[in-house]
């Protein structure tokens, strides 16, 4: 599919896919359920779920690490109004599990929804270079995206049943859409070389991005927070980048100006490997998790452009550089030759 065709598929999902006459019916004067989700990520999967029936929000601010947020009274307080808070895995996240402790202490009835119920619908826990089992960004995976949408869809109708069927059309139109842009990934790849290709990522939570395209996680730069690859480590990725073994980089956007997207930034300059800004934990903008995935897919298909403009600048400064060092070859010649010249006429002169 050229880049044209791929564009139009895009807007194709994102426009043009018909709603369900249920799914945008207004919920009229019946009670919203009202979501709050650790991360921004899950509440573009519960929107789309839930439709006009539910309003969402999310913890984590735009930019921040997961890892590294912690909560404050007003986290606890949105979350302490909502029906469902939606965790990634309050097992992995610490501010997940102060979350739920603080909720728990208010002696209030909520609906979790946590890693063990997306689980039961399958999740895929995939390894990354260093990571046997690696939690961070599972969400990023289409088919765990499912799986997390399944159970989102479960527990709107324990509060909403005579919704079922609404529900039941956000789902599959959900699911129908994430397949779609699943399909479109790995031909995107194909096309593209990068299938079963190696990538360096910045992050673990890239690892899924990579993966969801066909390619091999080869090297990271964070490999836990605060752990960082070391010079030899870095020495070793650049050797593979040079020998053609890692062909690409993936960094979180939101991390492009964080020691991570330094350190890329640097492998970059002495090795010239392309770096591929993709979106992780929030939508930034974007109206759903469908988009995410599709805004991801775009990035990727815009690699050749912009390896191109890169190339070109390369040969640009090699043709410069080659044009210096003939126009200073001329010069010093120019200046023997006069240097030269001169003694011949002093020694006239003097004769």
């Amino acid at each position: 599919m050229n880049s044209r065709r791929m564009v139009v598929f895009i807007l194709f999902l994102l426009v043009v896919f018909p709603r369900s006459s249920l799914g945008n019916q207004m919920a009229g004067d019946e009670q919203k359920i009202f979501i709050v989700c650790s991360l921004e990520a899950f509440a573009g999967i519960a929107q789309r779920i839930g439709g006009d029936y539910v309003v969402t929000d999310y913890i984590v601010p735009e930019g921040m690490d997961p890892h590294s947020y912690s909560l404050s009274p007003d986290d606890v307080e949105k979350a302490g109004k909502a029906d469902i808070i939606v965790l990634a895995n309050s097992r992995f996240l610490s501010l997940e599990a102060d979350l739920k402790e603080a909720i728990q202490e208010m002696n209030q009835s909520k609906i979790f929804l946590d890693f063990d119920d997306y689980d039961y619908y399958g999740i895929t826990i995939l390894p990354a270079p260093g990571i046997e089992e690696n939690y961070h960004g599972y969400w990023l995976y289409p088919d765990n995206a499912i799986a997390i949408a399944k159970a989102i869809k479960n527990a709107l109708v324990m509060l909403m049943p005579s919704y079922v069927d609404v529900f039941e059309v956000n789902l599959n139109e959900f699911i129908r859409e994430v397949e779609a842009l699943k399909s479109e990934m790995l031909n995107l790849a194909e096309e593209k070389g990068l299938r079963q290709k190696g990538v360096l990522l910045a992050v673990p939570a890239t690892a899924y991005i990579a993966l969801s395209f066909g390619m091999i996680p080869k090297a990271m730069i964070l490999k836990a927070p605060g752990s960082y690859a070391s010079s030899q480590e870095i020495m070793n990725i650049e050797e593979k980048i040079k020998s053609g073994e890692i062909v690409l980089a993936l960094c979180p956007e939101s991390m492009r100006n964080s020691k991570p997207g330094q350190i890329l930034r640097d492998i970059q300059s002495r090795t010239s490997v392309p770096i591929a800004y993709v979106r992780v934990f929030a939508l930034s903008g974007l109206k759903d998790y469908v988009s995410l995935l599709a805004y991801n897919l775009g990035v990727i298909g815009s690699l050749d452009a912009q390896s191109r403009v890169t190339s070109d600048v390369k040969e640009l400064c090699a043709y410069l550089g080659i044009a210096l060092l003939f126009v200073a070859m001329i010069a010093i010649v120019e200046a023997f030759i006069i240097f030269r010249m001169r003694r011949s006429a002093e020694e006239v002169l003097y004769e």
